[in-house]
C-alpha cells in the first residue's frame, strides 16, 4: 500500500485506552516504513481503522504533536514529523522526580549510562582537541575547588560535559536523570567530597585516560568514584 492509501479498519470498534492507541500508532508507523516528512491518512480514517471515535483519535494525536512525532496541519492532513528529544527530556525530568526511585537504583542507573559512553567521549576527545581541552578545563576546577556547594555545582557541570562529549543525540534524554541523582544525593554528595577534599578523585585522570584511549582506566576510575556514594 502507499504510505498515504488509507488503511483497512481492524475488527471490532471498541474504545481502546488512550496509551494502548498511541502504542498502535508507533506500530503502524513501523509496519508501514513510515519516514519523517511522509503523509499519513485523514484523522478519520485512522480513527476507523484503529476502531476509536475521532475524538479518541484526537487526543492520541494531541500527545504525539506535542512530542513532535505527527503534524496536524490546516488543509494539508496529518504528517510524520521529527521528535522533540529536547521536549522528552523536559517531561522525563517530572517522572524522576515523581517516582520517588530507591538511591541505589538511581546510582546503578546513572553507573550504567556514565560508563557505557566513555568509548564514545574517548573517539570525541582523542579528535576534537577543543572538546578535550574543555573537558580537561572543568575537571580541574572540579579538582581544585574547596567550597563543597560550588564544588558539587562543578561536578553536575563536568558530567553533563561528558554526557555531551559522547555525542550520543538519543542520551541527552537522560541529562534530567543527572540532575535528579544529584539532588537526591545532595547530602551524600555533600559527606563524600568532605572526605574527597583530603584524598580528592581527580577528574582530571579521566579525561586524560580517554584522551590517551584507556577506556578501562577511566572506566575503573568512574566506578572508583561512584564507590563513595555507597557509604
Amino acid at each position: 500500500m502507499s504510505k498515504n492509501k488509507a488503511p483497512n479498519s481492524i475488527q471490532g470498534g471498541n474504545r481502546i485506552g488512550n496509551d494502548l492507541l498511541v502504542s498502535r500508532i508507533k506500530n503502524y508507523i513501523l509496519e508501514h516504513d513510515l519516514k519523517s516528512g511522509d503523509s499519513l491518512p485523514t484523522e478519520q480514517e485512522m480513527a476507523t481503522h484503529f476502531g476509536v471515535s475521532r475524538s479518541s483519535f484526537r487526543e492520541a494525536l494531541s500527545a504525539l504533536n506535542f512530542l513532535g512525532v505527527i503534524n496536524s496541519m490546516p488543509r494539508r492532513g496529518l504528517a510524520l514529523g521529527n521528535v522533540s528529544i529536547g521536549r522528552i527530556a523536559e517531561y522525563m525530568g517530572f517522572h524522576l522526580v515523581l517516582c520517588n526511585y530507591p538511591k541505589h537504583i538511581l546510582l546503578q542507573v546513572r553507573l550504567v549510562i556514565e560508563t557505557g559512553i566513555l568509548p564514545f567521549v574517548a573517539e570525541k576527545v582523542k579528535n576534537d582537541s577543543a572538546m578535550y581541552e574543555k573537558l580537561r578545563f572543568f575537571g580541574s576546577v572540579l579538582d581544585r575547588e574547596k567550597d563543597l556547594e560550588i564544588k558539587i555545582e562543578n561536578d553536575i557541570v563536568f558530567h553533563k560535559t561528558l554526557f555531551e562529549a559522547g555525542d550520543v543525540k538519543p542520551i541527552v534524554v537522560f541529562n534530567d536523570l543527572l540532575q535528579a541523582f544529584f539532588s537526591d544525593f545532595r547530602n551524600i554528595t555533600v559527606n563524600y567530597y568532605q572526605k574527597a577534599l583530603v584524598n580528592n578523585h581527580n577528574h582530571v585522570d579521566i579525561v586524560d585516560a580517554l584522551h590517551h584511549g584507556d577506556i578501562e582506566s577511566a572506566r575503573s576510575m568512574v566506578y572508583g568514584h561512584f564507590e563513595g556514594y555507597k557509604y
